[in-house]
């Protein structure tokens, strides 16, 4: 990856018009060049895992992202998310499910990595974040009360090393699903999508296609235990930058142990 360039993250604000039912909506230029010239995205059925357990997040500046719930009470999303222009921490005013649309959790917590903050700098809506800051944009949501009738999708348990595997015998293949900006009332799902290489940083960069609203949102990969989310969606180039690089997630195993030892 090119450090010579700062990598743009993606926020989407709720004054973006939504769409009460989902059709494939035209893109602008832009959008198609985020979405690698092609939108390989389609709604799904959400009465079931793994996609039921995908959320979207209002935080307190009115900003949407996406987010996986990964145990009865947690909820993983990306950590840009909840800061401010000024670099502070933000609160989560409400979460709802793609399994539950018509309901909606308050979160009580937020956690995030202290050096997340340090690393990003303010650009508009949006934040730039340098390259030695990527590695930790995550954040952990503590919702008031349990979920009841979804099923949490379990984080990746093994190392980067085994996961390295797994992709491969996935031919490095992964599904996405995320709430983005042209679709803010349903899940849009980009199945298969390609994984480009798993860096010793632990950033995943992928072809998967997403769009403003999509941080946070899971990569998914199926297992003989069943689906895990091995990836975190953290940020992507803009427009003019699209061929020199692609979207970047943040591996499990990155920040697996910070994870387990938020919720423990």
């Amino acid at each position: 990856m090119n450090s010579k360039r700062w990598m743009m993250l993606w926020l989407t604000l709720t004054t973006l018009a939504s769409h009460s039912l989902w059709a494939a909506p035209q893109k602008n230029d832009e959008q198609q060049t985020l979405l690698f010239g092609h939108d390989d995205r389609h709604p799904v059925a959400t009465d079931a895992a793994p996609w039921s357990a995908v959320a979207q997040i209002e935080t307190a500046e009115q900003n949407l992202c996406s987010g996986i719930l990964v145990a009865p009470q947690w909820v993983v999303s990306s950590g840009h998310c909840f800061i401010s222009a000024d670099r502070h921490q933000q609160a989560a005013l409400s979460v709802r499910f793609a399994g539950k649309p018509g309901a909606f959790w308050q979160p009580d917590r937020v956690l995030l990595p202290q050096e997340l903050a340090t690393g990003l700098t303010a650009d508009g809506d949006s934040f730039i974040i340098s390259p030695d800051a990527s590695r930790h944009d995550i954040a952990l949501l503590h919702l008031a009360t349990p979920i009841q009738g979804i099923s949490p999708i379990p984080l990746w348990a093994g190392d980067q090393r085994s996961l390295a595997e797994a992709l491969n015998q996935q031919e490095n293949q992964v599904s996405q699903g995320g709430f983005p900006q042209d679709s803010l009332d349903t899940l849009l799902v980009h199945s298969r999508c390609q994984i480009r290489r798993l860096s010793d940083q632990g950033i995943l960069e992928h072809r998967c296609d997403t769009l403003p609203g999509d941080s946070g949102s899971p990569l998914l990969l199926p297992t003989r235990h069943g689906w895990r989310v091995v990836g975190i969606q953290s940020s992507a180039p803009e427009p003019s930058d699209r061929w020199r690089a692609d979207n970047l997630a943040i591996a499990i195993p990155t920040i697996s142990s910070l994870l387990n030892h938020w919720m423990s």
